[in-house]
């Protein structure tokens, strides 16, 4: 039961950071680029579990 705590945990700081990010940085390229680059970091910490299942 563990691992799903960390699973959910990390999760929720991949997002909490990606929100962060969005906030704080100003509107521009470095903002899009950043934006796709935490949607990447969070889709692979989403997908993690999943793959070492496989």
């Amino acid at each position: 039961m563990d691992w799903i705590y960390d699973y959910v945990m990390r999760i929720c700081a991949m997002t909490t950071l990606t929100m962060l990010l969005k906030l704080l940085l100003p509107d521009g390229r470095i903002k899009s680029s950043a934006d796709k680059v935490m949607s990447l970091a969070l889709l692979a910490c989403i997908a993690q579990p999943l793959l070492t299942l496989l």
